[in-house]
């Protein structure tokens, strides 16, 4: 069986080639999202609806998980959030 592969980058690059962070904005999780790949629970820390600044992501074959500047050390499924940049 194959080892999956990680790609670690500071952050996604924004969709409108403007330098900086990308921000995200939450929309809620299942317990599913969580659970893929380990991630962290994003519900008891952000509100629906809540715009936030992703510092790095983790690119795997199959999700990608992401960290927050308002959550350091943290990292949870990019599917619980929506790029606006």
């Amino acid at each position: 069986m194959a080892k999956a592969t990680t790609k670690t980058t500071p952050h996604r690059p924004p969709r409108r080639g403007t330098p900086g962070p990308s921000i995200v904005r939450y929309l809620g999780a299942s317990v599913s999202q969580i659970n893929w790949g380990g991630n962290d629970d994003p519900r008891p820390l952000f509100k629906i609806g809540q715009l936030l600044h992703v510092r790095r992501s983790e690119i795997h074959s199959f999700h990608t998980k992401i960290e927050l500047e308002e959550a350091l050390g943290k990292m949870f499924n990019d599917a619980s959030f929506e790029y606006l940049d």
